[in-house]
């Protein structure tokens, strides 16, 4: 009998929940933005592609990485969700939408993760659009070769990166409930990405920092004799490990990290995401469900 109750009272959330999405959704401010990121989305990522085609083709100094295009949607994504984040629920106070929810029965629960499952699927589809159009364009004019990643490196990036997405999301709607209007909360949502993304490259670069450094030795019999002297920054061992956990941990760090293919430790980026997407969901709920609504 409790067991049942409990699938009852599940059920009936569920109900809800997808309620207060729909609404949200259909909301004509909400889909004129989720439209407008898309079209910017499409047409970024086929401009990005095409001009590496143009520059592969005119010069042939280096090979056009197609990989590192193809989720340089990752540290893009940032202001993507944080605008949409702010958005939603800027609009939502000051259109008083949060208080007439509440004063309808639903809870401050249902009212949170509605507004994060709407975030969560504006970042995805913006992100599959990417993902998409950079298949479609990239592949035929640059080739498979291009992508340097086997099938099964290619499927788990590709996991990966969404699930950054999904992290990203949560971390700005936590920041956007906690904001009064649209403007403090695209303040808040926008600067928190643009630290997070600068941290993961400042991270980066020293985590990026190659073992052994290009030289070359002049000598009487032989001017070209190329040497490898150690590099005095590089960092190994522990410290690596380390490090490489610092970078995947925020959103930011792992687009950045995704962009430069430079994961040694794949397991770390869904084990991140995993628990900013849990732990910011937790403290959003909380937090929401304590705010004075004015």
């Amino acid at each position: 009998m409790k067991v049942w109750r409990v699938i009852t009272s599940l059920w009936l959330e569920v109900i809800i929940m997808r309620k207060l999405f729909r609404a949200a959704f259909y909301r004509t401010e909400n889909k004129k933005m989720i439209r407008i990121e898309l079209v910017i989305a499409v047409l970024l990522s086929a401009f990005i592609i095409l001009n590496g085609y143009f520059q592969t083709n005119l010069t042939n100094a280096y090979i056009y990485k197609l990989v590192a295009r193809f989720f340089g949607y990752s540290p893009l994504m940032g202001p993507f969700i944080a605008v949409f984040a702010a958005y939603l629920w800027g609009t939502d106070y000051e259109y008083g939408t949060l208080r007439n929810k509440l004063i309808c029965g639903h809870t401050r629960e249902e009212v949170y993760f509605s507004n994060l499952l709407l975030t969560i699927c504006a970042g995805l589809s913006t992100a599959l659009i990417w993902l998409i159009v950079n298949g479609m364009l990239g592949i035929p004019l640059l080739g498979t070769a291009s992508l340097n990643l086997s099938l099964g490196e290619m499927a788990f990036y590709i996991f990966s990166s969404l699930l950054m997405v999904v992290a990203l999301s949560s971390v700005c709607c936590l920041l956007a409930s906690l904001a009064e209007n649209k403007n403090s909360a695209t303040l808040l949502c926008l600067g928190a990405v643009a630290a997070m993304v600068i941290i993961g490259m400042l991270l980066y670069d020293r985590f990026a920092e190659p073992e052994l450094l290009d030289g070359w030795m002049w000598s009487d019999t032989d001017p070209t004799v190329r040497w490898h002297p150690q590099n005095i920054k590089f960092i190994g061992g522990t410290f690596r490990i380390l490090l490489e956990f610092l970078i995947c941990l925020t959103p930011g760090g792992q687009g950045v990290i995704l962009c430069e293919e430079g994961v040694e430790h794949l397991i770390f980026l869904p084990l991140c995401s995993a628990f900013v997407i849990f732990s910011t969901s937790l403290i959003g709920s909380r937090s929401f469900k304590k705010k004075n609504l004015k």
